[in-house]
């Protein structure tokens, strides 16, 4: 059961959503409460649906308080707007050296799937390019002043297997660059072919960029809500129920389903789905009680532990995504970079190799034990 404080946290997550069950509080919060509404709603990146809920009256405020969700939302803005601009110079740049990319998640999420862009908040910006383009990306992003906040385990491990990289640009500010959804089995399993055969587009600042199309934006919103962390953040369970109602452009929930078998994350779809329905307490649908009955096989029961279980890492993942691997000669040089990576690979991450192998060994046997036993 839910406390009545995220109760109102999530109230304010499901503005806009019909259906949701969930109520705003009847008069202004106590100071106490107010507080931890406004810091849940910073934390999950909330501000802008708490804005609107307030200008709306769903939401009931004294004076200062509206003074402090506004400013708060203002804020947010002006971070996302910082973030936008950094987009234009790094397509700049891409466009410059006429390599693909794709935006993924919050500006292609805020301009296509919601009523309002201000009502989508977010802390970075992430682009999608193909494999055989990756690292040409890099490296013209990088000759622009890009640094790479982690070194790569081996010279073309990241553009054959890797998810990608966090790249921070002069002003702090974090780019990450995809060439697949998720590190790991699911990023392993996923078809790029089909990703990049299809693409949706949006306008920002006078110019048009390339996005997923509306299904695999959806499944990409699943993947992040489902696998992105331990506890389910908000916001990216918001992203699914907002695209499975949205009227224009809608998701074809038929098609979704056979992309899903076809990229083995079947599992990852239903766990987002069935998270979504519970968070926002909204009226039962064909996909939802599909998400809700969905039965993992044991390959997505230990797959899935990877991503959720606290005491797993990028070790376990690693060595469920070994799987996934297709051929023996790839199988080898995916094993072979993982167990001897360059020496500087594990700067900021561990002190030492032998510390690396430990975790390494701990993560696995761990992995090989039933969950729940220690």
């Amino acid at each position: 059961m839910i406390s009545q404080a995220d109760g109102f946290v999530r109230a304010v997550a499901a503005k806009g959503l019909q259906g949701s069950s969930l109520e705003y509080p009847a008069r202004p919060l106590e100071p106490s409460e107010w507080n931890k509404l406004r810091l849940a709603g910073l934390f999950q990146r909330l501000d802008g649906l708490l804005a609107a809920a307030v200008h709306e009256g769903d939401v009931p405020v004294t004076p200062e308080q509206r003074d402090e969700v506004l400013a708060a939302h203002a804020n947010s803005m002006q971070i996302c707007l910082a973030l936008e601009s950094d987009l234009l110079r790094v397509a700049g740049i891409l466009d410059g050296c006429g390599l693909d990319y794709r935006v993924l998640k919050g500006p292609a999420y805020a301009h296509l799937d919601y009523s309002d862009p201000a009502l989508r908040v977010f802390g970075d910006i992430d682009l999608l390019v193909r494999s055989e383009n990756y690292d040409a990306a890099v490296s013209a992003l990088t000759a622009a002043g890009f640094e790479r906040k982690f070194a790569e385990v081996r010279s073309g491990f990241d553009h054959r297997f890797g998810k990608g990289t966090c790249l921070k640009g002069l002003s702090g500010r974090e780019l990450d660059l995809h060439r697949t959804f998720v590190m790991g089995p699911y990023g392993l399993t996923l078809n790029l072919d089909e990703v990049w055969g299809s693409v949706d587009r949006f306008q920002l600042a006078g110019r048009t960029f390339d996005t997923l199309d509306a299904d695999q934006r959806f499944l990409h919103a699943c993947y992040h809500a489902a696998l992105g962390s331990t506890k389910p953040r908000l916001m990216p369970l918001r992203d699914v129920a907002g695209m499975l109602q949205r009227s224009v452009n809608p998701v074809d929930v038929d098609r979704v389903l056979t992309l899903s078998r076809r990229w083995q994350s079947s599992a990852v779809v239903a766990r987002a789905v069935a998270l979504a329905w519970e968070a926002f307490a909204l009226p039962e649908d064909p996909l939802a009680e599909w998400a809700r009955t969905f039965s993992p096989s044991d390959r997505d029961h230990r797959a899935l532990r990877t991503y959720l279980d606290p005491e797993m890492g990028y070790a376990a993942r690693s060595y469920v995504a070994l799987q996934a691997v297709r051929g023996i000669r790839a199988k080898a040089s995916f094993a072979w970079a993982l167990a001897v990576p360059d020496r500087n690979y594990g700067t900021g991450r561990h002190r030492s190799r032998w510390r690396r192998w430990q975790e390494a060994g701990r993560q696995i046997i761990a992995l090989r034990r039933p969950a729940g036993r220690r």
